[in-house]
């Protein structure tokens, strides 16, 4: 990590000026968005530990990629703004759905505006291969979870809920699920009044599936969340 701040520092490059830092050759290449290419000995974990982890992603190893830089992501591979195309890890594909479905949107949180907005703003993720919806926080008196009410749905979310797509929107989530003394719908809260990424891991009776869920904050009140059968 030393040694990385070191290189940074002393070729006056900031974490904004790189595209991707690739481990070829027994070297590991910096390449920067100006199109230098300098060359170093130092391994790419060490940027890996001192560049901002909401910058960059490791996708494999040796190949740590600007978020910034990357414009589609399709299975296991990455394809950059500049038409490289670089091979993930084979064995993380929901890490890869991850970062498809946040390397989609048109920034990670997306200003929202209103909820009759947010079918809009996420019709982009309207045919991802995997479920995929924003869930509003409601709150009672006391500011205490109270229920959740569906915002956007695409349409794998509604094939695994079993329901027609147009009838998801404005549906509350206490309609389809049992809210109190489960864990998970206060976590889904935390994310929606704190902005923490989580990952959440649970069997959910109502649909007899095991699912890893997503989820992070698209902005202050929502929960975004991509649900993915194990």
């Amino acid at each position: 990590m030393i040694q990385a701040k070191y290189f940074l520092s002393r070729n006056s490059i900031e974490s904004s000026d790189i595209k991707y830092i690739v481990r070829e050759y027994g070297r590991t290449s910096v390449y920067l968005k100006n199109g230098k290419l300098i060359k170093t000995y130092i391994p790419v974990k060490s940027f890996l530990d001192f560049l901002p982890k909401e910058e960059f992603i490791n996708i494999n190893k040796g190949i740590l990629l600007a978020k910034s830089y990357v414009i589609r992501v399709k299975k296991c591979e990455y394809t950059t703004a500049d038409g490289h195309k670089f091979e993930g890890r084979h064995r993380a594909l929901k890490e890869h759905l991850k970062n498809e479905i946040e390397l989609s949107l048109p920034g990670k949180f997306p200003a929202l505006g209103n909820p009759e907005s947010i079918g809009t703003r996420f019709s982009i993720l309207n045919k991802l291969p995997i479920a995929f919806c924003v869930i509003e926080l409601v709150t009672d008196k006391k500011g205490s979870l109270s229920d959740f009410i569906f915002r956007y749905c695409n349409e794998r979310m509604a094939i695994l809920e079993n329901r027609p797509l147009e009838n998801m929107a404005g549906l509350s989530v206490s309609e389809l699920y049992a809210i109190k003394g489960k864990p998970r719908f206060q976590r889904y809260a935390d994310v929606a009044v704190n902005g923490s990424d989580d990952v959440v891991h649970d069997y959910i009776p109502e649909l007899d599936k095991n699912l890893d869920i997503y989820c992070f904050q698209p902005e202050k009140g929502y929960c975004a969340m991509a649900l993915i059968e194990e």
